[in-house]
């Protein structure tokens, strides 16, 4: 597989993940994906697939999901990639947008590491989930503190944790449990095209460097 291959690859599963759980709107300049329930998650509230590069083009996007999440939602997200046209991400950008960039590594064969025993086990039932929302809780409050930023209130991380719960028929997370107390978690997904996903890998910062991320990830 060439790295351009891998780059296309890599995109094309990466939106298709994000619009899973979603309502998806086909627009000829950009896909609309919206979720009203949960006005306060921009992962479910976004435009991605965008095509416009002319002036008038990009206006009509831009509208398009201002139409679209109408004032329900006060964010306005519009994933790039490097088949975004370079005139729409400077266009947002002009427009105050604020960038944040996200890294994607992609594996290419068995990984190499070899996890130590852990017990892993797929959120299912409402335990489960009620220890994927405190972990989460945690996971955003240092994320938070590392920023600067006040930590989210409880309404956002309600609708965090059901957005990712609604997905999980498809996208499963998969807790990880030492000394009879769960301290991290990942999602997975396979993919489009062989180009499978795993997402949202936590670890507790008491667990850290201990193996229990490679652990995780070797069970998907």
């Amino acid at each position: 597989m060439s790295a351009d291959d891998r780059v296309r690859r890599a995109c094309r599963t990466y939106r298709a993940q994000r619009m899973l759980g979603g309502r998806v709107e086909e627009h000829p300049l950009c896909t609309l994906v919206s979720c009203p329930e949960r006005p306060e998650v921009w992962d479910a509230n976004f435009a991605c697939d965008v095509c416009a590069a002319a002036e008038g083009d990009i206006e009509l996007a831009i509208g398009a999901l201002d139409a679209r999440l109408g004032d329900a939602v006060g964010v306005r997200k519009f994933f790039c990639d490097p088949e975004t046209p370079p005139p729409f991400v400077a266009a947002l950008c002009v427009r105050g947008y604020e960038r944040e960039g996200t890294v994607q590594l992609v594996l290419d064969g068995a990984l190499r590491v070899r996890p130590r025993a852990l017990a892993i086990r797929r959120a299912e039932g409402d335990a489960d989930w009620a220890s994927v929302a405190a972990l989460t809780a945690r996971s955003m409050q240092e994320t938070r503190e590392q920023r600067g930023q006040e930590p989210p209130g409880p309404a956002f991380l309600d609708q965090f944790v059901a957005m990712r719960r609604a997905m999980s028929s498809v996208l499963h997370m998969w807790l990880a449990r030492e000394d009879g107390a769960d301290c991290g978690y990942l999602a997975s997904w396979p993919g489009l095209d062989g180009m499978g996903m795993v997402e949202w890998l936590y670890c507790a910062p008491e667990r850290r460097r201990a193996g229990v991320g490679h652990r995780v990830g070797d069970q998907r």
